[in-house]
C-alpha cells in the first residue's frame, strides 16, 4: 500500500520531498529492508531504545490525525461528523461522560496521552465549547478517560 502511495503522490505532485513524506519513506523503507515488524521493531529498539515508540508511533498518530480531520469534496471530515454526533446528542451535562468514555475507546488505538490530545482535542474542544462546557473540563474527562484504559492498553 505505501510503494502504491507514493508512486500515486510522486505521478500526480511531482518529486516534491515535505516533511510528512520522508517520515513517510523512511519508516516504509526501514519496514521493507527490514521483512516484518518485529525485526524492523528490533532494529530501531538496539539503536535508539530510549525513543523508540516515539520515532515508531508518533507517524501513524499523525496519519490517524489526518485521517479525523481530513475533508471530502464537501468538506466534511470524521472530525467534523464526530463533533456534530456529540452537538447534537449531548448536553452540558452529560457531555464530559460522553468525553470521558469517548476518550478510552480511542486509547485503545492511540495509547499516548499527547498523541490522544492531538487527535481528540480538535473535535471535542469545540464540541464541548458549542454545549458550553469549559475546555478545561473537557480536557479533563479525556484525560481520565484515556487513564481508565491503560490498564487494557498500557
Amino acid at each position: 500500500l505505501a510503494v502504491m502511495y507514493y508512486v500515486n503522490e510522486f505521478t500526480n505532485n511531482g518529486f516534491s520531498l515535505g516533511f510528512n513524506i520522508v517520515i513517510g519513506l523512511f519508516l516504509f523503507m526501514g519496514l521493507l529492508a527490514h521483512g516484518t515488524l518485529e525485526r524492523y521493531y528490533l532494529a530501531v529498539n538496539s539503536g535508539i531504545s530510549s525513543i523508540t515508540g516515539i520515532v515508531l508511533l508518533y507517524p501513524f498518530y499523525g496519519g490517524i490525525m489526518g485521517i479525523m480531520t481530513g475533508a471530502n469534496l464537501n468538506g466534511v471530515s470524521i472530525s467534523t461528523e464526530v463533533t456534530e454526533f456529540f452537538i447534537n446528542n449531548a448536553s452540558a451535562d452529560s457531555f464530559p461522560v460522553f468525553a470521558f468514555l469517548s476518550a478510552g475507546i480511542v486509547n485503545v488505538f492511540v495509547p499516548s496521552g499527547g498523541g490522544q490530545f492531538a487527535v481528540q482535542g480538535p473535535v471535542m474542544i469545540p464540541a464541548g465549547t458549542a454545549l458550553g462546557v469549559s475546555p478545561s473540563v473537557t480536557a479533563m474527562a479525556i484525560a481520565w478517560g484515556d487513564a481508565w484504559t491503560n490498564m487494557i492498553q498500557p
